[in-house]
């Protein structure tokens, strides 16, 4: 059991933050996982309500987010400093997908005696910017959205600095926070009109290919980490008001997801206004998830381990995990054979996780405290 021992370091955690994103990674695992059961068990749930990439986009936007802010306050909108910050998320997020690209690259030529979809792009985040991702490594979409927010974001928020220097850090952080909410929802109500005839507004689930052409395209997906930011701005200038109505911006924001997700989700809404509305109501959710610091034992020990190795089990998931039932086992055909493959999905998914975090993340990480820690003063960065 000691390969797969982490420390956990519970009392540097915020409980409520490793809950989301526990909750996020299993609803991850449920959705993907579905296809191991579904033809043996046509009525098994169907566990697509939660959308978990939208609330790892809320919940990152909001932790970043909170970096990105402290940094600026303290030593100004400067070149080098977002470079540091740069250097700071990539080592977090860069070798862990360029091995498990590689992991993919084997496996996939192993599996069919050449890297058939594969395409360069990947190499560069590059693979789903203004079009669908091709289907080779297509789990990495969401982070094509992350990482080319986490490379603007900073960038506008300097042009804005410089366009306009009477404005104060927050008020710039703020212009930038808007210009990433309003933007990609004007781009996806402009895709929409654009190909399509306003008296087939009522048909374009049969126009388009949601999942393809909407949902994992990066720049119709930037609004939900920032509405995460946006999270970070409020907690940090007006914590006050952040902690008086946790408990009111919570239920409010069940209810909305309800609302959005339960009822609104078809037609035109789902193609343009919903990713905003969605990722609001999540962004609502923070205030109380961020003020739970703590749990017992017995319930933080589990939530944390899977919110560490969180980032490991999206990666290797489906491509791996699933594509390795396929190449050595075969699609199940019987009933035990169905639920052998889905309960092995997930212990392997989560034991060899937890060991590529062990053993290469967890390391990764250390390294980058080491390096490009926000701990020690960035002040002193050379101009």
């Amino acid at each position: 059991m000691s390969l797969f021992r982490i420390d956990l370091k519970l009392n540097e955690r915020i409980f409520g933050l490793d809950l989301m994103r526990a909750v996020a990674i299993i609803m991850v695992l449920l959705l993907n996982g579905d296809p191991l059961l579904r033809r043996n068990f046509p009525d098994f749930p169907r566990f697509w309500f939660i959308d978990g990439v939208d609330l790892f986009f809320v919940l990152s936007g909001f932790l970043i987010g909170r970096i990105l802010i402290k940094t600026f306050e303290k030593n100004g909108f400067k070149f080098p400093v977002i470079v540091h910050f740069w250097k700071f998320r990539w080592f977090r997020t860069l070798p862990n997908y360029y091995l498990v690209l590689l992991i993919t690259m084997f496996f996939v030529y192993m599996m069919y005696g050449n890297l058939q979809g594969f395409n360069w792009k990947y190499l560069f985040f590059l693979q789903n910017i203004t079009n669908p991702i091709p289907p080779f490594f297509s789990v990495s979409w969401s982070l094509v959205v992350e990482e080319w927010f986490y490379l603007t974001f900073p960038l506008i928020a300097f042009a804005y600095s410089k366009m306009l220097p009477h404005l104060k850090v927050r008020q710039v952080i703020l212009l930038t926070i808007i210009l990433f909410i309003i933007l990609p929802l004007c781009y996806r109500i402009a895709e929409v009109f654009a190909n399509v005839d306003p008296a087939n507004l009522g048909s374009l689930q049969s126009i388009f290919n949601f999942e393809k052409q909407f949902r994992s395209v990066a720049v119709f997906r930037l609004d939900s980490i920032a509405f995460g930011v946006l999270g970070a701005y409020l907690a940090h200038y007006h914590e006050s008001i952040w902690h008086k109505y946790r408990y009111h911006s919570f239920i409010a924001g069940i209810l909305l997801y309800v609302v959005f997700r339960g009822t609104m989700d078809f037609g035109l809404n789902k193609f343009t206004t919903n990713f905003s509305f969605c990722a609001f109501a999540l962004f609502l959710l923070l205030p109380l998830a961020s003020s739970v610091r703590s749990a017992p034992a017995r319930i933080a020990i589990p939530v944390t381990y899977l919110s560490m190795i969180s980032y490991s089990v999206y990666l290797i998931h489906r491509t791996i995990i699933m594509d390795s039932f396929r190449r050595f086992g075969g699609r199940p055909f019987s009933d035990l054979q169905a639920i052998s493959y889905y309960i092995a999905y997930f212990v392997l998914t989560i034991a060899i996780s937890a060991i590529l975090y062990k053993f290469f993340e967890a390391p990764m990480m250390k390294l980058r405290e080491r390096n490009y820690s926000f701990r020690k003063p960035i002040s002193a960065l050379p101009e």
